[in-house]
C-alpha cells in the first residue's frame, strides 16, 4: 500500500504524458495514447486519495499561502498585459520621438498611400546577401501601416530565375510596382523614389505642365545654376509631362496644358502673348508667373491687376536673412496662410528664401467672380527697398511684413474683349474650339522671384516644396500637395573629453557596485 501510495501519482503523470506523445506524434495509434491518458488518470486520481491527509496538510503550509498569492497576481500582471496588446492589435498608434522624425513617412507619402483606391503591388527582387532589403522591409512596414492597398511581395531571382526572367530584371534591387493603370520601377530603396513610382504608376492620366519660351526665360534642359533641370526633374517624378510653348508661333495657349508657367522672363511678354494668357486663364486656365527680378518686366502687371494682384517695382530686404543666409537682399518667408498651396509648409514649420526678390500685394480684383490673398510674407523686419541705396524710407518704402507670393482664384467666363498693346490697337486671340470648357475655375499664382526654384536654391528647405505645391493646387492634383521627403542624415553624438572620461567610469564603476552591494547584503543576512 505505501509503495501505491508513494508511486501512483508519478507513474501516472508518466503514463498522462506518454498518451499525449502517442496521439501527437505516432500516426495509427491514437488508441494506444487514449489507453495511456486514460490509465495514467485513473494513477493519479488514486494517488490523490490515498495522499488526501498529506494534501491537506501541504495546503494550510505558510508557503502555499505565499505561492498562491504569488501565483495569483502573476496572473492578474498577465491578463492586464494580455489586456493591452489585444488594445494595442485593434487601436495601434505609432509615435515617432527623434528631432527630425527620422522613423516617419513625409506628409506626400501619406497621402498618396491613403488615397489609393486600388491595390499596388510591390515586387521586390532581392538576393539574401543584398543589404537594401532590410531597408526595403522596413520601409514598407511603414508603407502598409498607411494602407491595406499596398501588396509587398519579395522575391529571390537566384530561387525563382523564371520570374525574374518574366519582368526582365537584370539588376538585384529592383522593384517593380504594378497598378492597374501602370508599371514603374525603381533600383533605389528610398522613399522618395518609392513615393513617386507608386505615383506614376497609380496615375491613369498625366497632366501636362507647359513652360513659356522665347523671352530668356529659365530652361528646363539648362544643367546650370539658374535653370530649371532640377524642378523639371521633381515634376516627372510626380509624374507631370513637361513641354515648352513659344506662344509667338501658337494663336492660343494649348489647351491640353494643365498648367502654364511663365518662369522669369528677361523681357516683356508681347502684346499677343499676353492676350493669349489673358483668354487662357479666363477660360479657366492655370497660371503660375514668377518675376525674376525686380529690373527685368514680365509685361504681365495688368493681367495680374484683374486679378486683385500687384507686383512692386522695389527689392525686398530683409534683415533676418543676414543672419541666416548671409545676404539681406534674399528674404525669407516665415509666415504662411491657411491656403492649399502653404498649409502643410506651415505646419510643418519650415521656410522658403527667395534671392532678390519683389513684393506681391493683395489689390481689388475687376475680375467678377475672382477672390486674391497673399499667402507668403516675410517678417515686420523687411520692407520694399524702392531706392538705390539700402536705406528704410517710410515715405516711399514698403513697410513689413512684405508679401511674396500671391494667389487668385474664381469661377471662369467668357474671356475678355481683348489686351491692347503699346499702338493702341487690340489684341484678340482667335478662339480655341479645345479651350478649357466654361465653368472650371481659373487660377492664377504669382511669385516675386524665379531663382528660388532655379537648381541652385531649389532644394533649400521649402523651396522645391511650394514651387511643386503651387503646381498640383493648379493641376489640382490634392494628394501631392504636401511636404516631401527629405534624405535623412545622420545625428552623431558628439562626448566633450570630461564626458567621455565620465562614461567610462560609469561603463566600468557600475558592475562593481552591483557586486559589492550583493556581498553587503549577504554579509548582514549571514549574521541573522
Amino acid at each position: 500500500m505505501n509503495s501505491l501510495k508513494t508511486y501512483s501519482g508519478p507513474a501516472g503523470v508518466v503514463l498522462f504524458l506518454a498518451g499525449t506523445s502517442v496521439i501527437f506524434f505516432s500516426l495509427g495509434a491514437a488508441l494506444l495514447g487514449y489507453i495511456l491518458m486514460a490509465v495514467g488518470g485513473v494513477f493519479v486520481v488514486t494517488a490523490v486519495a490515498l495522499n488526501l491527509e498529506d494534501l491537506a496538510n501541504i495546503l494550510r503550509g505558510r508557503s502555499v499561502r505565499y505561492g498562491a498569492n504569488a501565483l495569483f497576481y502573476s496572473l492578474v500582471v498577465l491578463l492586464i498585459v494580455g489586456a493591452v496588446n489585444f488594445l494595442g492589435t485593434q487601436h495601434h498608434k505609432r509615435f515617432d520621438l527623434t528631432r527630425d522624425s527620422s522613423h516617419s513617412l513625409s506628409s506626400q507619402t501619406v497621402k498618396v498611400l491613403k488615397s489609393l483606391q486600388k491595390d499596388v503591388e510591390l515586387i521586390a527582387f532581392f538576393t539574401e546577401m543584398n543589404e537594401q532589403k532590410r531597408k526595403f522591409e522596413d520601409l514598407t512596414d511603414e508603407y502598409r501601416y498607411q494602407t491595406d492597398h499596398l501588396k509587398v511581395r519579395i522575391v529571390d531571382p537566384l530561387k525563382a530565375p523564371g520570374e525574374a526572367r518574366r519582368y526582365s530584371i537584370v539588376q538585384d534591387g529592383t522593384v517593380v510596382i504594378l497598378a492597374d493603370t501602370g508599371e514603374a520601377r525603381v533600383t533605389n530603396v528610398s522613399e522618395e523614389d518609392l513615393t513617386n513610382a507608386v505615383i506614376k504608376s497609380s496615375r491613369k492620366d498625366k497632366k501636362l505642365v507647359c513652360f513659356t519660351t522665347g523671352h530668356g526665360e529659365a530652361s528646363t534642359t539648362d544643367g546650370k545654376q539658374d535653370g530649371y533641370t532640377a524642378i523639371a526633374d521633381a515634376l516627372r517624378k510626380e509624374s507631370y509631362e513637361i513641354k515648352d510653348v513659344l506662344l509667338l508661333q501658337v494663336p492660343a495657349v494649348p489647351a491640353e496644358c494643365g498648367a502654364l508657367i511663365v518662369a522669369g522672363p528677361k523681357s516683356a511678354l508681347l502684346p499677343p502673348e499676353v492676350a493669349a494668357i489673358s483668354g487662357y486663364l479666363a477660360a479657366g486656365g492655370r497660371v503660375l508667373a514668377l518675376k525674376r527680378d525686380p529690373k527685368k518686366e514680365t509685361g504681365l502687371d495688368e493681367v495680374f491687376q484683374r486679378y486683385g494682384l500687384k507686383v512692386n517695382n522695389d527689392v525686398v530686404i530683409d534683415r533676418l536673412s543676414r543672419a541666416i543666409v548671409g545676404d539681406e537682399s534674399v528674404p525669407i518667408a516665415a509666415s504662411y496662410e491657411d491656403h492649399p498651396v502653404t498649409k502643410e509648409i506651415r505646419d510643418s514649420r519650415v521656410v522658403s528664401i527667395f534671392p532678390v526678390a519683389s513684393s506681391v500685394e493683395k489689390t481689388t480684383p475687376t475680375e467678377s467672380g475672382v477672390t486674391s490673398q497673399v499667402i507668403a510674407r516675410t517678417g515686420a523686419d523687411a520692407w520694399g527697398e524702392t531706392g538705390e541705396e539700402i536705406s528704410f524710407d517710410p515715405a516711399h518704402d514698403h513697410q513689413g511684413p512684405i508679401g511674396l507670393v500671391g494667389v487668385a482664384s474664381g469661377a471662369s467666363g467668357a474671356a475678355p474683349a481683348a489686351d491692347t498693346g503699346d499702338s493702341g490697337q487690340k489684341n484678340v486671340p482667335p478662339a480655341d474650339p479645345n479651350a478649357p470648357a466654361p465653368g472650371k475655375d481659373r487660377r492664377l499664382i504669382v511669385i516675386g522671384d524665379s531663382d528660388f526654384a532655379s537648381n541652385t536654391y531649389l532644394h533649400f528647405s521649402a523651396n522645391a516644396d511650394l514651387f511643386l505645391n503651387s503646381v498640383a493646387w493648379l493641376t489640382e492634383e490634392a494628394d501631392l500637395i504636401s511636404i516631401r521627403s527629405k534624405e535623412k542624415s545622420p545625428q552623431p553624438v558628439t562626448l566633450t573629453a570630461a564626458r567621455q572620461n565620465l562614461l567610462s567610469t560609469m561603463t566600468y564603476m557600475t558592475p562593481l557596485l552591483v557586486v559589492a552591494m550583493g556581498v553587503v547584503i549577504w554579509a548582514r543576512r549571514k549574521k541573522l
